[in-house]
């Protein structure tokens, strides 16, 4: 990561925090998927799994932009972009796309 002498001091002063809640497109939480909180600038990346209440939660992160994916069954799921400010601590809710299967040599029914 980025984590050098100034910043260790700059963290310890102004820890930021993000709680990621993740939803299905039905509005139901999701169970057991995975959050990266992935640094723009390093590429360094954190994980953690979302609970039953379908939140995952990221604490004493240096300021700076972030890009979130949210993976389910090896796919993305979701992703967005985060800008953590110091002495922050953010929320984002984010649903997660339909997954349709596609078979092209098949008929489709109505």
């Amino acid at each position: 990561g980025r984590l050098n002498a100034l910043a260790a001091v700059e963290l310890a002063l102004h820890p930021a925090n993000a709680v990621i809640q993740v939803q299905a497109p039905s509005g139901q939480p999701v169970e057991g998927a995975s959050v990266s909180l992935i640094d723009e600038t390093t590429g360094f990346r954190r994980e953690s799994m979302t609970g039953t209440t379908g939140t995952a939660t990221f604490e004493d992160i240096l300021a700076g932009s972030y890009r979130i994916e949210v993976t389910q069954e090896s796919k993305i799921a979701a992703q967005d972009l985060l800008q953590v400010q110091p002495d922050q601590t953010l929320e984002l809710r984010l649903v997660t796309a339909e997954h349709r299967l596609f078979f092209p040599n098949m008929e489709q029914t109505p």
